[in-house]
């Protein structure tokens, strides 16, 4: 929600302060605080270059507004301004969508005698409450029910988007658990690959079509290759398409946010978002595949993102597609994707009854309706003296929906 940069006024703007504000801006983070450390070992004249080096640095990141606060950690000068500054901007927070997906990165696990293990970590979002019932992913653990909660030390009955959250799951063992695993309220798919926009970081570092990567998203890392949809070579502050291929699969869903650095971890080179946490593998990269992805790049994080989503979805195969069975493709709640919908404007086929909703990629539909006049033009020149045509469970069958 905000960040708190911590600046020591002896050393002020060091190479992992640049860092560390190119992650902020990457991470989409907009409000934040500098706490400038360390004015006790310094003089007036010192604190206030160094508060003015600060100032000229972050007009051009997304902490240009950002209050600096002089702290001491030893006199415990400043430390009110700092309590007041943070009790401020808290009210600038906006509110977070929880909506209904619970997913927690767990950063921590360990045991309680005679309770069993607990699992810490900051709620992405949803909620969920005691006795509800999680998942383990990834992987094919069965369900775990939750004994109780506690946020801040304190027994909750519930936790939301945002919470800091310790949860007493009954039926996990520790040896199920490893680094990068999360819980969620539903079952979601694995993926060792994800379509995704990359901004590199001004540090001098371009990449090739191909390269080794290490992929950061929660408390998930792992080796990964890069390979470049739009682009041959991307340069530092540039944007590109890419498709990564991580060497371990992890639970990822549309939009969330990603940091990468090089293959031996030490260098940040950049960050993104996914733009599809399942998509299909692109071993060429076609005029047709280039302009797809554009267009759901430009489109994802706006207004049209929905709509985008599901039509990317819908083109990943040829057939038509309930409205249920895209809602749990893309982890987006049904009342959602109707409400898109009777915004009208769709840039795919929609045909509901009383009892469905069938959504597909207009390409699909003009395709299947030349395919549908084509076996039914066939059958009636077979067939001329019958006064009758195909039946509807004929009609499925021939077209392939049986």
């Amino acid at each position: 929600d905000f960040v708190l940069l911590v600046i020591a006024a002896d050393s002020g703007i060091m190479p992992q302060t640049i860092e560390h504000i190119n992650i902020i801006s990457a991470l989409g983070i907009k409000k934040g605080i500098v706490a400038l450390t360390k004015i006790d070992l310094v003089d007036d004249e010192l604190i206030e270059m160094a508060k003015s080096e600060i100032l000229e640095y972050l007009k051009k990141t997304s902490l240009k507004d950002a209050p600096i606060v002089g702290v001491s950690a030893i006199t415990e000068a400043g430390k009110d301004d700092l309590i007041k500054s943070i009790e401020k901007i808290i009210t600038e927070v906006d509110e977070k969508e929880s909506g209904s997906l619970f997913r927690m990165y767990i950063d921590r696990i360990f045991s309680v005698k005679g309770f069993g293990s607990v699992v810490t970590g900051s709620v992405l979002s949803g909620s969920i409450q005691t006795k509800d019932e999680v998942f383990l992913l990834p992987g094919n653990n069965e369900k775990l029910r939750i004994r109780s909660i506690e946020r801040h030390g304190k027994p909750v009955e519930s936790v939301v988007a945002g919470d800091r959250a310790a949860i007493n799951l009954i039926g996990l063992n520790n040896e199920d658990f490893e680094r990068g695993m999360i819980i969620s309220n539903k079952f979601l798919e694995e993926t060792s690959m994800i379509d995704a926009q990359v901004s590199l970081f001004d540090n001098n570092i371009s990449l090739p079509l191909w390269s080794n990567i290490t992929f950061h998203t929660g408390t998930f890392d792992c080796q990964a290759r890069m390979h470049l949809i739009n682009k041959a070579t991307i340069q530092p502050n540039e944007e590109a398409i890419v498709q990564i291929h991580l060497r371990k699969p992890g639970i990822f869903i549309n939009k969330d946010k990603f940091i990468i650095r090089n293959s031996s971890g030490d260098i940040t080179l950049g960050g993104g978002f996914v733009m599809d946490a399942a998509p299909l593998h692109h071993r060429r990269r076609t005029p047709k595949l280039i302009d797809s992805l554009t267009q759901l790049s430009e489109h994802i994080l706006s207004e049209q993102s929905i709509k985008e989503m599901i039509n990317g979805e819908l083109k990943k195969e040829f057939k038509p597609f309930g409205i249920e069975e895209i809602s749990n493709k893309l982890n987006i709640p049904v009342d959602e994707i109707k409400n898109e919908i009777n915004k009208g404007r769709c840039n795919f086929g929609v045909y509901k009854s009383t009892e469905c909703v069938i959504l597909i990629s207009t390409g699909n539909d003009n395709s299947f309706q030349e395919k549908l006049l084509n076996i039914l033009k066939e059958h009636h020149e077979k067939n001329k003296i019958f006064p009758n045509g195909l039946d509807v469970n004929e009609i499925t069958g021939k077209i392939g929906f049986s």
